[in-house]
């Protein structure tokens, strides 16, 4: 995946930039709209026709888009995408997971980005939710286990997980 450069441009030898947002406002609204209009301005500002949105996924204040170099677009295939609520019930998308799966020539790729519960004494549930997320995003016929489905996998967003240390 893709880098900025030192100053907040696009870095040119990157291939793909995977975008993940919580808590971005609207619900599959206008601001939605405005976040895909934004990024896509952004790409087209610093690297005019370089890039395109090869995807993305949305749910609630949840996003997850996939920009790459325009000139890879045929080596890409087996696009799929899949979403856990985990909020309220499991049912409310406020917290939870997208993801976006695919291949690059022979390379697989998956990119979970989540958002787990946040403050200290949640953090069984952080731990079950993960766990809960990975068992259940793509699910494979075979019952592979994610982390063996792909190539590369990247987990990322806002995990809510704190570091506690004693300054004394």
């Amino acid at each position: 995946a893709g880098g900025m450069t030192d100053r907040g441009g696009v870095a040119s030898n990157s291939d793909i930039y995977v975008l993940g947002f919580q808590e971005c406002g609207g619900i599959l609204g206008k601001r939605e709209v405005d976040v895909e209009t934004s990024l896509t301005r952004y790409f087209e500002h610093q690297s005019p026709g370089q890039y395109t949105l090869l995807t993305k996924v949305g749910m609630w204040e949840m996003r997850l888009y996939v920009y790459i170099k325009t000139v890879h677009i045929e080596k890409i295939s087996g696009i799929r995408k899949d979403r856990r609520a985990m909020g309220i019930l499991n049912v409310i998308g406020n917290k939870g997971s997208l993801a976006v799966s695919f291949s690059v020539l022979e390379s697989s790729m998956c990119f979970i980005c989540v958002h787990l519960p946040a403050r200290a004494e949640r953090l069984t549930q952080r731990n079950e939710m993960t766990d809960s997320i990975l068992s259940s995003i793509f699910p494979s016929e075979k019952r592979i286990p994610i982390l063996l489905q792909f190539d590369h996998l990247f987990f990322f967003g806002d995990l809510n997980y704190r570091v506690d240390l004693d300054y004394d």
